[in-house]
């Protein structure tokens, strides 16, 4: 291996006529307003300013590795070091548009001359070339016309548009602090960010680059894991003819997972997938993990991305679940089961669902067993997560088990025993949390204007005991209002509780208003839903509404919907 590492400022890293190219398997731009910030002001309090004389001092930030030549090369791949040295390309440009908008050519040249370069044949190029962002980082922030570049489409686009606008901002703010010095301020902005100094290390071999990036990176908490399987898997597959497999599957992959209004990181998304299938781990042991199930080969790769790719398109169904996915009639229970998980706001089914839902798209499980499956998971999260808030140790291992050992069975049998276990456990750990407890916290859930924590879990208990009086999945959880029994505006504690709470039409609720409890009965009784009937036909006798009536109601509501849910146990 040939290695090179030597101390060097960025600008003379950018005043040479080299072009320094960020490959398609690297990152995405990612930095954010705090990274901003913190280098923004970095090399702000590296400056000493004194009317026109100003002084700047050395700044380390970090290495850079590249395969290159150093020697006789003209073109290098940055292999680490992308963040950084994009960061100051984005800086620089935004200095050049202060100068050109300034009319000052000598300013604006000398900042432009590290983002724009002339080879031998005086051809004009972009010293730093991002492959995944074409053409909109060339257009809109490294060219001198950045009208020519268009709005921002994707995530990196956006971040790097984000980017280029705080600095540009940040320029600009400071004119009114320097005046008649303003040029000397941005001077010195720009030799302290050339001045910046590096380790600049070049290696011969993208093997060779690999090792160093894996070295230097594998324990930094700045690299995800994901990162570092990406570029695993780039750099096998390397082929570009006839089409580039490996980008467009990731782009395909990420597209997927932001294709939604529900989003989710790509590690998380990553993490879900690799415990779904592989082995149950953190996220800091899975690349190692990963070397190790998957072997390096371009066979190998080609099938993880397509089975990374199948399994997105499956997940994004599972956290924001649409009608489009689940088109027939007796396929709505599943609609309706993914949408309470997911108001319910937990994460660690996730890969034990999808998993399910694959199994059910290449037949291998009956859409009744999906069905129950779901259901059962639905009303788990209900008792354990929603209401009791119970502890979730071991509960996504648990998942990631059952999910493992599902995938790697096509036997229907297998797959019957699985289910069955699996909801022998989930009972087993309901059946651990006193009932006392569930309905402490069942009847302690409140509704008013001021406080809407709870809405989304009352108008869910209300489906539950509607579904359950008609033997029906058809009301909607979003499709009721919420009635105060005793008017919210006493503003009595009790008033807000679940028990003086009744699911209501709209426009029956309006009506209902402030009015006494025997008139509201009367209007109560023009309601469809057959527990308002319920109610007046339990209470109809009563004059007033009382706390008591209250906590007697709550009590009877949490006994039923709790039995109800421990009968979906039942096998």
């Amino acid at each position: 291996m040939k290695f090179a590492a030597f101390p060097r400022s960025i600008k003379t890293i950018l005043e040479t006529e080299r072009k320094y190219i960020i490959p398609r398997y690297q990152r995405e731009y990612s930095w954010e307003k705090e990274q901003l910030e913190e280098f923004w002001n970095d090399i702000k309090n590296q400056i000493t300013i004194s009317n026109e004389s100003y002084e700047v001092k050395e700044y380390f930030i970090g290495s850079l590795v590249l395969i290159g030549d150093d020697e006789r090369g003209t073109e290098f791949y940055v292999v680490d070091g992308q963040q950084r040295l994009t960061t100051i390309t984005i800086f620089l440009s935004a200095l050049t548009q202060i100068g050109k908008e300034l009319q000052d050519d000598a300013f604006l040249n000398s900042c432009y001359r590290y983002i724009e370069g002339k080879d031998a044949d005086f051809k004009k190029f972009f010293k730093l070339i991002n492959e995944s962002p074409k053409p909109f980082f060339q257009n809109t922030i490294q060219n001198i016309d950045q009208d020519k570049g268009g709005d921002p489409n994707s995530d990196e686009e956006k971040s790097l548009f984000n980017a280029y606008k705080y600095f540009y901002n940040k320029l600009l703010a400071e004119k009114k602090n320097y005046n008649d010095n303003y040029i000397t301020f941005l001077k010195a902005i720009r030799d302290q960010i050339i001045g910046c100094s590096v380790i600049f290390i070049t290696v011969d071999s993208e093997e060779a680059a690999q090792t160093i990036f894996e070295t230097l990176n594998a324990k930094g908490k700045d690299l995800e894991t994901l990162d570092l399987i990406k570029n695993k898997v780039f750099e096998i597959l390397n082929k570009n003819h006839p089409s580039d497999f490996a980008k467009d599957k990731w782009k395909n992959i990420k597209n997927t997972i932001n294709s939604r209004t529900e989003r989710v990181s790509l590690s998380v998304f990553f993490r879900h997938f690799w415990i779904s299938k592989y082995a149950f781990l953190n996220e800091n042991k899975i690349y190692k993990s990963f070397q190790e199930k998957i072997t390096a080969n371009e066979e190998s790769y080609k099938n993880f991305l397509l089975e990374l790719d199948n399994f997105s398109k499956t997940y994004i169904m599972v956290i924001s679940p649409l009608e489009i996915d689940w088109k027939n009639q007796e396929e709505k229970t599943i609609l309706n089961s993914l949408r309470a998980i997911k108001d319910f706001r937990v994460i660690q089914p996730r890969p034990l669902i999808t998993t399910l839902i694959n199994l059910y798209k290449n037949k291998n499980i009956k859409q009744k067993q999906l069905i129950q499956t779901i259901s059962q998971l639905e009303i788990f999260h209900f008792i354990f997560t929603a209401i009791t808030s119970s502890r979730a140790s071991g509960l996504e291992s648990l998942y990631s088990k059952y999910s493992r050992e599902l995938s790697r069975t096509e036997d229907p049998k297998n797959i019957t025993a699985l289910l069955e276990e699996l909801s022998i456990e989930l009972k087993r750990k309901l059946e651990d949390i006193p009932y006392e407890s569930f309905e402490n916290k069942f009847i302690n859930l409140k509704f008013s204007n001021d406080f809407t924590k709870d809405k989304k879990i009352i108008q869910y208990i209300f489906k539950l005991k509607e579904n359950l009086m008609m033997n029906t999945t058809e009301l909607s959880v979003n499709s009721i209002t919420l009635e105060h029994l005793h008017s919210q505006k006493q503003d009595t504690e009790w008033s807000h509780g679940i028990g003086n709470l009744l699911p209501l039409d709209k426009k029956l609720n309006e009506y209902c208003d402030t009015k006494s409890i025997t008139e509201k009965i009367s209007i109560l009784k023009n309601s469809e839903l057959r527990q308002v009937k319920e109610f007046c036909d339990t209470y109809s006798n009563i004059t007033e509404w009382t706390k008591e009536h209250t906590i007697e109601r709550a009590k009877i509501l949490a006994k039923e919907i709790f039995d109800y849910s421990m009968h979906q146990f039942e096998i």
